[in-house]
């Protein structure tokens, strides 16, 4: 897991255009397991951490940028999985499915108000796949279930 590298100190102290880093709790990221040891696929507990709207790079639509922490199985605990969600009509299945994964209860008809702080602190469960990014594997959200379907 990467853990974001700090300034230290009084990044002033550094010479002009550099600025001083702690790299020494920094570890190379580590994929999540697909799968348990019996081959079942892992289900990790995860918290709403963060939803923000935005646009997207590419065509500049409307999107929300998901953050979850995972809380268990415990060494993976405090790990951060990603998600992006286009607000476009044909893309609106997959917020659909988060949506109904934190909150089953919620509305979802036509004239929806989608308000991403609602979110923050609900909890869900999720199934990775982990992909080859350039020179990394990552673990990348693929799908998201009510929080009961968490492996134990």
């Amino acid at each position: 897991m990467a853990e974001k590298g700090k300034v230290k100190g009084d990044a002033g102290a550094a010479r002009s255009g550099e600025v001083i880093l702690d790299f020494s709790g920094v570890r190379p990221f580590e994929p999540l397991d697909e799968r348990d040891d019996k081959g079942n696929l892992m289900y990790y507990a995860c918290e709403v951490t963060a939803l923000r709207l935005g646009k997207a790079r590419k065509g500049g639509g409307p999107k929300a940028s998901l953050e979850l922490t995972v809380k268990s199985p415990g060494k993976y605990a405090k790990r951060k999985l990603f998600r992006e969600y286009s607000l476009q009509p044909q893309a609106l299945p997959f917020l659909y499915e988060f949506i109904k994964a934190v909150d089953p209860d919620e509305n979802l008809g036509e004239d929806f108000r989608f308000n991403p702080d609602r979110y923050i602190g609900l909890s869900c469960a999720v199934t990775v796949e982990n992909e080859k990014f350039e020179e990394q594997t990552r673990s990348r959200v693929k799908k998201i279930f009510t929080p009961g379907k968490a492996n134990s």
